[in-house]
């Protein structure tokens, strides 16, 4: 897999969390919300050219009445399925998508909805590559959020080397929802753009600060009204070769 940007040498591995300020923990508010509140990230940093055949975050702090969108990206030498598992229960994330590339990055956007009886615990998370791979990021977002449902999708890659990032138009059949939108490679220093018409708040990246040079990054926003061929977008630091997923989340 060739970067079409300059990348660092070296393997440091790098895993954290990063609490946006909100004083929210998992559980706190007894009963479920009525709109969706991002509370916090956790994520691994890229590994670099080192081989792996997964890459676990720190232990978080999770609860009831909340959606975890865990963002897998891999690189060299990489099937396109990077599924994404949690400590707690041994539970595995519903995948929203996975997007391959013909420059051999790959990426895949995985969700997990903990309903009302969910306890007050501490969870790590897991990316695992169907195949050994280098240049794997993972960005971890958490939402204290009312019961959720995947609505649609988008994939999208570009090889030429560009700093703008967009998904593919996609098309929503329920509304309120709550949209995601994540980016795999070496974007650099990320600004949020927009999904459905409306800005958005730039959520995690593999990094511990949303200012730092990234290899993933995540955004969000919601929308009250469904939304017919609309697209998402960020930018970034670096010109790069990209993956990106889209997902969309009725509540």
């Amino acid at each position: 897999m060739i970067w079409k940007s300059v990348v660092l040498a070296g393997a440091l591995l790098l895993t954290g969390k990063q609490d946006m300020g909100s004083s929210l923990t998992g559980g706190a508010l007894g009963s479920a919300p009525t709109s969706p509140t991002f509370l916090r990230y956790t994520y691994v940093s890229n590994t670099g050219s080192t081989y792996s055949t997964s890459v676990t975050t720190p232990a978080m702090s999770i609860g009831p009445n909340e959606l975890l969108i865990a963002f897998c990206g891999a690189g060299q030498n990489t099937a396109a399925t990077v599924p994404a598992t949690a400590s707690y229960n041994s539970a595995s994330f519903s995948i929203v998508s996975a997007v391959g590339s013909s420059f051999g990055n790959a990426a895949q956007m995985n969700y997990l909805f903990l309903g009302a009886s969910t306890p007050v615990t501490m969870s790590t998370f897991t990316c695992t590559p169907s195949a050994s791979s280098g240049w794997q990021s993972m960005v971890v977002l958490e939402f204290l959020s009312p019961q959720a449902a995947l609505n649609t999708y988008s994939n999208s890659n570009d090889s030429s080397g560009v700093s703008s990032f967009a998904s593919g138009a996609f098309t929503t059949t329920a509304a309120p929802t709550i949209n995601i939108f994540c980016v795999n490679g070496n974007v650099g220093v990320v600004s949020a753009g927009e999904m459905a018409g409306a800005s958005s708040a730039l959520a995690g990246v593999d990094q511990p600060s949303l200012t730092d040079s990234a290899f993933a990054a995540c955004e969000w926003n919601t929308s009250p009204t469904s939304v017919s061929s609309s697209t998402g977008a960020m930018t970034g630091s670096n010109s790069t070769s990209y993956t990106a997923i889209l997902g969309a989340f009725s509540y």
